[in-house]
């Protein structure tokens, strides 16, 4: 196996063959797996203030971690729960925007005065709904993203172009999979404490539902069976991740380049940073037993914004650089490895 040292990272732009017919296909197949992370994962807000939230407020709904806590907190409520209705579902799916910021379901303990308006048909999402598509979207692009990278890595080559830089993004999202059934947004909410509000809320409430009572039966303790099989999954898939990362990071597959592109270094930094940031957290909140709201008790801190501002700015160069370096090779083949003598594939692995 090569030493870190024996990598030379390279920049060449060798994109300008490539037809404009060609870069519709490859941004599809590019963004594919970060919108569906996006769409399916992030909430839609309840707004308790005059002032909806600034385009870049919901941004930081949108941070990998935000996604994948929700997905634990949601799954945890359920296992700890005594008594499991549908106003429990909609309390624990609820994100609220507030005057502090974001906030979870304890915001409705501290405020009595916020009504459920509408609530979920049912403790569990219907097979044919909404939140049931996004899943299977999420789920088949992550099983095919987990297929593609075992029969490159049995074929003995991996290919980092414009197409592969998120494909990570789809295994993230195959962490939806525990939560699936009971991820809803059918549920409304509304602040009776302002003026002339109270009718406003019972305007926009369902008229045949029926009385919503508060969430409130006991939790299971933290230390319940349940609760640590899950809390062990989680912290378990972040662990691994991590630790597949830090590989890949001193040999990217089985055949690894001398000359590491730019485009497949900048991939490790972007998710070196997203998962050692997951995994972190998980640990610090899991530990500690900071665990009552889908909310990340760090979302709203200066730190936490500026986190997120640098996994997009990430991003953003790791597409541009992709852009710039992919090509495609003799085989027909997209690749962001320049086309000299000095990167030609080496073998780091002997076979018998």
């Amino acid at each position: 196996m090569f030493s870190p040292s024996e990598f030379t990272v390279t920049f060449a732009y060798q994109s300008q063959n490539i037809p404009f017919s060609d870069w519709i296909s490859l941004f599809t197949v590019c963004l594919a797996p970060l919108l569906a992370h996006i769409m399916s994962g992030a909430p839609e807000p309840i707004v308790l203030t005059d002032d909806p939230p600034h385009w870049s407020d919901r941004l930081y709904l949108w941070n990998p971690m935000t996604i994948t806590w929700r997905y634990f907190i949601i799954v945890d409520r359920r296992v700890r729960a005594t008594n499991w209705t549908p106003r429990s579902m909609a309390d624990i799916n609820a994100v609220f925007w507030t005057d502090s910021g974001w906030r979870g379901c304890d915001y409705l303990e501290e405020n009595p005065n916020i009504i459920c308006t509408k609530l979920p048909s049912g403790t569990a999402i219907p097979w044919i709904s909404s939140s049931a598509a996004k899943t299977l979207i999420v789920t088949l692009q992550g099983f095919q993203i987990v297929y593609l990278c075992m029969l490159a890595l049995l074929e003995r080559t991996f290919q980092i172009s414009i197409r592969s830089i998120f494909f990570a993004i789809s295994f993230i999202s195959l962490l939806r999979l525990p939560a699936a059934p009971w991820l809803t947004e059918e549920f409304g909410y509304c602040n009776t404490s302002k003026q002339d509000s109270e009718n406003s809320c019972w305007q926009q409430s369902d008229p045949t539902a029926p009385p919503s009572p508060p969430a409130s039966s006991p939790l299971r303790p933290q230390s319940s069976r349940g609760a640590l099989v899950l809390r062990a999954y989680f912290l378990l898939w972040n662990t691994c991740s991590l630790a597949l990362n830090i590989l890949f990071w001193f040999c990217p597959g089985p055949l690894c380049p001398v000359c590491r592109s730019s485009t497949a270094f900048l991939r490790q930094i972007v998710f070196l940073a997203i998962i050692i940031g997951k995994t972190t957290l998980f640990y610090l909140y899991i530990v500690t037993g900071q665990t009552a709201s889908p909310i990340l008790p760090c979302q709203n801190a200066r730190w936490y914004k500026a986190y997120t501002w640098l996994l997009v700015v990430l991003s953003l160069a790791l597409l541009f650089v992709s852009v710039l370096e992919t090509r495609r090779d003799e085989d027909g083949d997209y690749t962001s490895v320049p086309d000299i003598p000095a990167c030609r594939y080496k073998k780091v692995w002997e076979t018998a």
